[in-house]
This record gives structure tokens, C-alpha cells and sequence, in this order.
């Protein structure tokens, strides 16, 4: 099966497309709902099955192509972030120097010191939704300058250093004013009625508007839809959709690689030919 999935993924990748610009790489994680008694398939955070039993992969895609780049089979109870700097060293050695990496994006699952540490010692930059604790919330109700974008949203920012952090990073705030004809994505803050909020941290320079109209609002739509669907895509992915289920195909066999040589091995959650016992 190695001999198998090594020169198709090496075959896959040769015909991604050559962009100007680069590719977007998008780190995300799903929910696989197990009937039965997998090995690796335990119990954890499960928004569809509360309490069955799952595995939770974690996949790296470009975005603009549409095309799974890597994956781990992870036991269920792995949190999002879990191992994530490895298994993005894993993709990056895959993808080589083939193109450009011009943003890594992420969810507020995998805002981690450890990962944007990481990216920033690689040059990497990147724009990963903020997990709103007190801290950053306090932050974004001070903001006292709003660049208005239009009659809806307005855009700000602020630097924080949060405990245990390295060093002060930038974050890039949206406010959407909330509307009766239409759903809003953000989280409302307490102290400021009538709006909903999006928080990023990056590492980009760009004005907060620039980055909200050239990045942020397909990123926002990319969440919108993921909110309460993890990898159901369809209105982000629909063009390519029998592609990524292709991929995603091949990302789960070759997840099942290890489990295949271990059999009745310690229970663990498993990649790339070798089991990791929970700890």
C-alpha cells in the first residue's frame, strides 16, 4: 500500500496548478462517527453523535485547488491542535518548494502559541481565528478607532501578549452590525450590544481593512459554512467536491496503513506508519 499511495500523491501534486501568488494552506480537523470497535476510535468531542465513539483527522488543504496536501487519523479524543506542528512540518516537507505558502490559515481550534511560534520561526504568514477568552475580549471592547468598510462592518485592531505567550502579536478585529434579515457569524460581547464580533491574529501588515476585503471575508464565508458542518463544504468545495471526497478517500486508507500492521497493538491515534500511545 505504501508503493501504492507514495507515487499517487507525488502524482497528484505534480499537476496542481501554478499560481503567481501561491497557495493558501488551510489547517482544519473533522469528525468521523465510528459503529463498532475500531482501534483508535475513542470517545471525545462529537457535535453530531454526543458520546459515540470516533476518530478526529486533522487535514491540511490548499485552498485555491481544492486539494487535501496531508492528513493524520487521530483518535477521538485528540483535541483540534493536537500534535499540529508536527503534522504541519509533515505537509510542508511534502509540498517541498514546489509553490509558494502565501498565508497558512486556521480555525480558533488551533490558536496555540506552539503553532504560531512555529510559523513565525518560518516565515510563514498566517491568520488564525482568535478563541475569545476574557483577556481578548476586554481588548476588543477598548478598541477606540474603526475604519468604517461599509454600513455594516467596521474594522480595528489591537496587540496583546497573552500568558504564557512568547511575544505580543498582532489581532485584527471585525464588527458586524447585528441585522434581522440576516444571520451574523461573529460572537456578541456583553458590553457592546448590537454587534457581533470577529477576532484574528495574524502576522501580516496590512491595514485591518485590506486584510478583511482581500482575505478575511472568504475566509469568513469559508467558516460560515463550516460552523456547524465539519468538512461539508459543498458551497465552498462544490466545484471540486468529487475530487475532495477522492482525497479524503486516500487520506483515510492511508491512515489505516498502521492500524493494518499493529493489529491488536496499544490503542493510540496513528500516522505515517507508527501508533502513539495516548499519554
Amino acid at each position: 500500500m505504501e508503493r501504492l499511495f507514495a507515487p499517487l500523491i507525488e502524482w497528484q501534486m505534480q499537476r496542481v496548478p501554478v499560481r503567481a501568488g501561491g497557495y493558501s494552506l488551510d489547517l482544519d480537523s473533522t469528525i468521523f462517527e465510528r459503529y463498532g470497535r475500531q482501534e483508535g476510535s475513542l470517545k471525545g468531542h462529537n457535535p453530531r453523535k454526543h458520546g459515540r465513539p470516533s476518530h478526529h483527522p486533522v487535514l491540511a488543504v490548499l485552498a485555491e485547488a481544492h486539494f487535501i496536501l496531508h492528513g493524520w487519523l487521530r483518535s477521538g479524543n485528540c483535541g483540534s491542535s493536537r500534535g499540529v506542528v508536527e503534522f504541519l512540518e509533515e505537509a510542508l516537507a511534502l509540498w517541498g518548494q514546489r509553490q509558494t505558502i502565501r498565508l497558512v490559515r486556521a480555525d480558533s481550534g488551533f490558536f496555540d502559541d506552539k503553532l504560531l511560534s512555529f510559523l513565525e520561526q518560518r516565515c510563514l504568514p498566517y491568520m488564525v481565528v482568535t478563541r475569545l477568552t476574557k483577556w481578548v475580549q476586554r481588548e476588543a471592547q477598548r478598541i477606540q478607532h474603526w475604519t468604517e468598510l461599509d454600513a455594516n462592518y467596521a474594522a480595528g485592531e489591537f496587540r496583546l501578549k497573552l500568558h504564557g505567550w512568547t511575544t505580543e502579536r498582532r489581532f485584527v478585529v471585525i464588527r458586524e452590525r447585528v441585522r434581522e434579515t440576516r444571520a451574523s457569524v461573529g460572537r456578541k460581547l456583553i458590553d457592546v450590544p448590537g454587534y457581533t464580533f470577529r477576532i484574528f491574529v495574524t502576522s501580516r501588515l496590512d491595514a485591518p481593512e485590506v486584510i478583511w476585503r482581500k482575505i478575511g471575508s472568504c475566509f469568513a464565508r469559508y467558516l460560515r459554512y463550516c460552523e456547524g458542518a465539519r468538512w461539508k463544504k459543498r458551497d465552498v468545495l462544490k466545484p471540486a467536491r468529487y475530487r475532495v471526497r477522492l482525497y479524503s478517500a486516500v487520506v483515510i486508507l492511508r491512515g489505516l496503513i498502521p492500524i493494518l500492521k499493529a493489529r491488536g497493538g496499544a490503542r493510540g491515534y496513528c500516522h505515517q506508519g507508527r501508533a502513539r500511545p495516548q499519554s
